[in-house]
């Protein structure tokens, strides 16, 4: 899963969370997953945050700027899902109604569908088991919670990741001096995709 979300302030009142992206990707692979990443920094900008839950993604953190691991625990469910649930009754939380397509339906609405038969459970010892019901998935769920909890640090001061000079120089492979040339037009990689690779290198 791939979820990609954005904190907005709407007439000063507390924030909106807007999904603008909720990819199932087909395999989980890793060139799926940095090619999400390559996409979404290139649409919108660096991210305040990426978190990688440490099941199945140890391997990627080191492969995307700025991704932190985080791990499952009981009681980092709790207080991410009481969170979610907080901001869906307060109705702060916006998605498309078609976000999220069935891979093996190609039917669109998963998240809507997943987040319809999420609930919880009450075990012994006072734990609290997050899920839907057995046989069901609820992959875009705790996407959807992980990206929420992501956006919702202190905004950073934006970079686009063709102004990152080292990181332009690790992705082609190439080297250059320190004095900065002309920074790319953002909006002219819609009309000439190469543009903006070409400016990158530029930029060197």
């Amino acid at each position: 899963m791939w979820t990609v979300t954005a904190k907005a302030y709407l007439r000063e009142a507390d924030p909106v969370f807007r999904v603008l992206v909720c990819a199932v990707l087909p395999t989980g692979a890793e060139r799926e997953v940095l090619a999400c990443d390559h996409a979404a920094r290139e649409v919108f900008g660096e991210p305040d945050g990426v978190l990688f839950e440490s099941y199945g993604c140890s391997d990627l953190v080191e492969k995307v700027r700025g991704a932190e691991l985080v791990s499952p625990t009981l009681q980092r469910q709790h207080g991410l899902f009481s969170r979610l649930h907080r901001l869906m009754a307060e109705g702060r939380i916006q998605f498309p109604a078609d976000a999220g397509r069935d891979p093996r339906t190609g039917t669109p609405g998963l998240l809507k569908s997943e987040l319809v038969t999420f609930a919880y459970d009450c075990e012994r010892e006072g734990a609290t088991k997050f899920g839907t019901q057995r046989g069901a998935h609820d992959d875009t769920v705790y996407s959807l919670a992980w990206a929420c909890e992501a956006c919702d640090g202190e905004a950073q001061e934006r970079k686009f990741w063709w102004q990152d000079k080292q990181f332009v120089r690790e992705l082609y492979g190439v080297g250059g001096d320190e004095d900065a040339a002309p920074e790319p037009d953002p909006a002219r990689h819609l009309t000439d995709p190469l543009a903006v690779h070409r400016a990158a290198l530029a930029n060197l």
